[in-house]
């Protein structure tokens, strides 16, 4: 299956390798339909369908309990901390996710991206403020119909500090049928 895997992912046949992926994690017809943070979501079996949390000289992302991840950036930099290729249908969406600061730590803010397919422009980009506490944010979004595979990319950046900074992100939801127009 392996072979076949690789081969649709190389072609660009991005419906027929979820498919197989689907297959190898028995439910994981609930991991490719889901956008969360969990132990499913980021099974290695799913190759480039499975969140990538990345740990670096840079950033250590690490799943936690409750649908979040934690990252870490050290002070003055930026780097992707998560990434993920999902094979959503086209449509409107509204993307949800709650961004939570400890008191103590300095915050570290986040941005998504998403891209069709290697298209070089983002489709929709987001950058989240680091405000105290925990905040529910909310974009709109579409996906066009010219869109069979999305690109999913959170970077997170740090201001001059002593210390690195955090930020836990969670309770991602992607709701269909809820955005109007294009990508906000």
């Amino acid at each position: 299956w392996l072979f076949a895997y690789r081969r649709y992912l190389s072609a660009g046949q991005l419906a027929e390798a979820s498919a197989l992926a689907s297959e190898v994690q028995g439910n994981a017809t609930n991991a490719l339909g889901s956008i969360e943070f969990s132990p499913v979501t980021t099974d290695r079996r799913l190759g480039p369908f499975a969140w990538n949390l990345q740990t670096d000289e840079l950033v250590e992302t690490v799943l936690g309990g409750d649908g979040e991840v934690r990252a870490s950036i050290l002070p003055a930099r930026a780097a992707l901390a998560a990434e993920r290729i999902t094979v959503f249908p086209p449509g409107s969406y509204e993307f949800y996710q709650d961004l939570t600061y400890d008191t103590v730590s300095p915050r570290a803010a986040v941005t998504w991206e998403l891209r069709c397919g290697g298209a070089r422009a983002p489709l929709w980009k987001q950058r989240l403020p680091a405000a105290p506490g925990r905040i529910t944010y909310r974009a709109k979004l579409t996906i066009p119909d010219s869109c069979s595979g999305q690109e999913w990319k959170m970077t997170v950046s740090a201001d001059e500090t002593q210390f690195p900074s955090i930020v836990q992100v969670g309770a991602l939801r992607l709701i269909e049928g809820k955005a109007t127009g294009g990508a906000t």
